[in-house]
């Protein structure tokens, strides 16, 4: 499980900490695990936690544009996503 108000993986000894929190998520799957920008809320703070969250359509966009120019390694730094 996934308690989305404290941003965590729990395991099932620890669910009843977690048991008074609304949001908890049960479908954890490899996929999401592979994309936890997805499972993960960004950080509030915009001077020292800046974060700029692409839309599916802008990441296969610039992924189509990058490998057609034949760049291998790309740097993304405050992109998460």
């Amino acid at each position: 499980r996934f308690c989305v108000d404290c941003q965590l993986l729990i395991l099932p000894k620890e669910r009843a900490n977690h048991a008074k929190h609304k949001a908890l998520s049960e479908d954890i799957t490899v996929q999401r695990l592979k994309r936890p920008s997805l499972l993960l809320c960004p950080l509030d703070n915009k001077k020292s936690n800046a974060q700029y969250l692409f839309a599916d359509r802008s990441c296969h966009f610039l992924l189509d544009m990058l490998l057609g120019l034949g760049f291998q390694k790309i740097l993304c730094v405050g992109t998460p996503r």
